[in-house]
């Protein structure tokens, strides 16, 4: 894996993630333009989730949400 760009190692570590937690609707789209705080607040009681901001092969950036607790 050293070959390839940080890009497709942040893409590979997701689509692994799903195997990992055991959730098959582990992946949750959003618009560009969404929030942090948006995408936290819209998840109570939530399963774990990734929340793919922007396009899901070339994200704006990700979020792991496992709990409904603000991190950074």
């Amino acid at each position: 894996m050293k070959h390839l760009q940080i890009e497709d190692k942040t893409v590979a570590a997701l689509l692994v993630l799903p195997v990992v937690f055991g959730n098959k609707s582990f992946f949750k789209l959003y618009e560009e333009e969404t929030s942090r705080d948006y995408v936290v607040d819209t998840a109570e009681n939530a399963d774990p989730f990734v929340a793919v901001i922007g396009d899901i092969m070339k994200p704006k950036c990700c979020y792991i949400v496992v709990e409904k607790t603000h991190c950074i």
